[in-house]
C-alpha cells in the first residue's frame, strides 16, 4: 500500500514526518503547516483544525521488499515527466534568455563601438583641451610676465613723474611730494636725479663759458675788422669828395666846349688860324682819319668835329684825349677804375717831365698867341719814365689857352 500527501502529491516514506488532523487525513508536516498558516481547515474535508489539534502518525512499513508496484512506477514516471517538462521549460527560458542576451550583446557591442567612437572623439577633444591648457598656461605666464612688466612700468612712470616734479615742479609741489612720500627708494631716486642734474648743469656751465670766451674773441676780431672798415669807409668818402671836384671840372670843360662851338660857328670859314688849330686837333686826335675824311666831303663844321670827338667809341680816346684837351669828357667810372689799378689819384699832380706832357706839333703850328712857332728840342739824358694818367689840370689849362686864343681871334676879326 502506498500512501501519499494530498497537498504535495508525494508518497509517504518510512522516515517522513506524517501528521494527521482530527478528521483522520494524513499530510506531510511541512505541507500541513503551510496550509494551516493560510487556512485553519483540513486541506481535504475543510474541517476546522489548528496546529494544536494535529498529531503525529507513525507508520510501520516492511522493509527490504522488492516488489514492483505500478503506482510507484507511475508516480516515478509522473515525477520524471514533470521534471522533464521543467527542464524543457528551463531550456526554453534559457534559449529565450540567450536570444535576449545575444540581442543585448549586439546592442552592447554597438554601444561599445559608439562609446569607442565617442571615446576617440573625447580623446581628441581631451588632446585639444590639453593643448589649449598648455597654450593658456603659456599665455597665463605671458600675462603674468606682462603684469609684472606693467607693474614695473607703473613704478617707472611714478618715478619719472617724481623726477619731473623734482626737475620742473615748483617748490610747493616738491615739498608736498616729500611730505606724502617717505619711501627710501623715492628719496634715493630724488638724490640721484639731483646729482645728475647738478652734473649736467656744471657741464652746461663749462660749455657756456667756453662759448662765451669764443664769442668774445670773435667780437674782438670783428670790432677790429669794423674799425678797419670804418677807416676804409672814411678814406673812400674823402676820395668821393675829391672826385666831386672832377665833376665840376668836367662841367667847366663842357661849358668851355659849348662856348667854343658857339663862337667858332660863325668864323670857321674865314679864320685860317682856327683852321690850323682844328687841323692840329684832328692830327693829335686818336679818332680814325677816315671818319674826318668822310665828314670833310660834306664840309663839316667845327661843332660837328668836336661832337664827333666827344661821341667817339675809340678805346684810345680815354687814354690819349688829355693831350688834346678832352680829358674832362672821360667817364667817371673809367677814371675810378684806372685809379684803382694804378693806385694814383686824379687830384694829385703827377710828377712827369715836360717832355712827356708834350706831343710833337706839325711845322708852323698855331701857338695860341696869334702866330706860329716851332718846337725847340733841347738835349737831355734819356730817362725811363713810368707812364701815368695825365692830370686833368693840364687839360683844363690847354682848354683855357685855346679859349683865350679864340676870344682874341673873334675880337680881331671885325677890325
Amino acid at each position: 500500500m502506498h500512501l501519499k500527501c494530498l497537498i504535495c502529491s508525494d508518497l509517504f516514506t518510512p522516515h517522513a514526518e506524517i501528521y494527521g488532523t482530527t478528521c483522520g487525513h494524513l499530510f506531510h508536516y511541512h505541507c500541513l503547516l503551510q496550509w494551516i498558516n493560510r487556512s485553519k481547515t483540513c486541506p481535504q474535508c475543510r474541517t476546522k483544525s489548528t496546529e494544536k489539534t494535529i498529531h503525529r502518525v507513525f507508520l510501520s512499513v516492511e522493509e527490504n521488499v522488492e516488489t514492483t508496484d505500478l503506482s510507484v512506477l507511475h508516480n516515478k514516471l509522473d515525477n520524471l515527466t514533470f521534471q522533464l517538462r521543467i527542464k524543457d521549460k528551463d531550456v526554453k527560458n534559457a534559449e529565450e534568455n540567450y536570444r535576449v542576451a545575444a540581442a543585448q550583446n549586439a546592442g552592447l557591442r554597438e554601444e561599445v563601438k559608439t562609446v569607442e567612437r565617442k571615446m576617440k572623439v573625447l580623446e581628441s577633444a581631451i588632446h585639444a583641451l590639453k593643448e589649449q591648457v598648455t597654450y593658456f598656461k603659456s599665455k597665463s605666464k605671458e600675462v603674468v610676465k606682462m603684469e609684472e612688466e606693467l607693474l614695473s612700468l607703473r613704478n617707472k612712470i611714478k618715478d619719472y613723474n617724481q623726477m619731473k616734479v623734482v626737475l620742473d615742479g615748483t617748490q610747493e609741489e616738491l615739498n608736498d611730494m616729500m611730505r606724502n612720500n617717505q619711501d627710501v627708494h623715492s628719496l634715493s631716486i630724488l638724490v640721484v636725479t639731483l646729482k645728475k642734474q647738478l652734473v649736467e648743469t656744471e657741464k652746461s656751465k663749462n660749455q657756456l663759458q667756453t662759448t662765451t670766451k669764443h664769442l668774445q674773441a670773435k667780437t674782438h676780431f670783428y670790432r677790429k675788422k669794423l674799425k678797419g672798415l670804418n677807416e676804409q669807409h672814411s678814406k673812400i668818402l674823402k676820395e668821393v669828395e675829391a672826385h666831386k671836384n672832377c665833376t665840376k671840372e668836367r662841367e667847366y670843360l663842357k661849358e668851355t666846349i659849348v662856348a667854343l662851338q658857339a663862337r667858332n660857328q660863325s668864323h670857321h670859314e674865314s679864320s685860317s688860324p682856327v683852321t690850323n688849330s682844328i687841323n692840329r686837333i684832328v692830327t693829335e686826335s686818336p679818332i680814325p682819319i677816315s671818319t674826318f675824311l668822310e665828314s670833310s666831303k660834306s664840309s663839316p663844321s667845327v661843332p660837328d668835329m668836336v661832337s664827333s670827338i666827344q661821341n667817339s667809341d675809340s678805346p684810345y680816346l680815354r687814354v690819349q684825349s688829355s693831350s688834346i684837351g678832352l680829358s674832362g669828357l672821360v667817364n667817371y667810372n673809367q677814371v675810378s677804375n684806372d685809379l684803382g689799378k694804378n693806385k694814383v689819384s686824379i687830384f694829385k699832380q703827377p710828377s712827369l717831365r715836360v717832355a712827356t706832357l708834350k706831343r710833337p706839333l706839325s711845322l708852323g703850328s698855331y701857338d695860341g698867341l696869334g702866330g706860329h712857332s716851332k718846337e725847340e728840342h733841347t738835349p737831355s739824358k734819356p730817362e725811363i719814365v713810368t707812364k701815368k694818367l695825365k692830370s686833368s689840370s693840364s687839360t683844363s689849362l690847354k682848354f683855357k689857352k685855346l679859349a683865350g686864343s679864340h676870344q682874341k681871334l673873334s675880337s680881331q676879326k671885325p677890325k
